[in-house]
């Protein structure tokens, strides 16, 4: 069929011969190819998800501190910054499952996540002067 397709293009000087212009277009129709990319829009809105996920976190984030901040002093400090903490241990989750939704880039997330657990342990675990 490509064949056969090449030849009549050729002979029409406006349409340029595309070779496997036919197996071209029946693979583009073949039902594993559309598996494939309906995966590929599930992992992308995953993705897409889990970024609106981190921009929430970063806004909690932003209230803990500040709650944790105005609660030093208080009975409640420490249970302020327990809320903190665990702000940064939710974004790390988050990042972890970004890591497995973009694996091009899951060295980076795996970084992030591994910060965010770090600045967590620094707010359960105060370093004193």
């Amino acid at each position: 069929m490509d064949e056969w397709y090449a030849d009549l293009t050729t002979a029409n000087v406006r349409y340029p011969t595309v070779p496997y212009a036919i197996t071209a277009g029946l693979a583009a129709t073949d039902p594993r190819n559309v598996v494939e990319q309906q995966a590929a829009d599930k992992t992308r809105s995953t993705a897409q998800s889990l970024y609106r996920r981190l921009d929430e976190l970063r806004q909690k984030s932003t209230t803990a501190y500040s709650a944790s901040f105005e609660a030093i002093g208080t009975d409640g400090h420490a249970v302020a910054r327990q809320r903190w903490a665990d702000v940064h241990v939710a974004m790390a989750e988050v990042f972890d499952e970004l890591a497995a939704a973009e694996p091009t880039i899951a060295e980076n997330h795996q970084r992030a996540a591994a910060k965010q657990r770090a600045i967590a342990d620094d707010i359960r675990n105060p370093k004193e002067n």
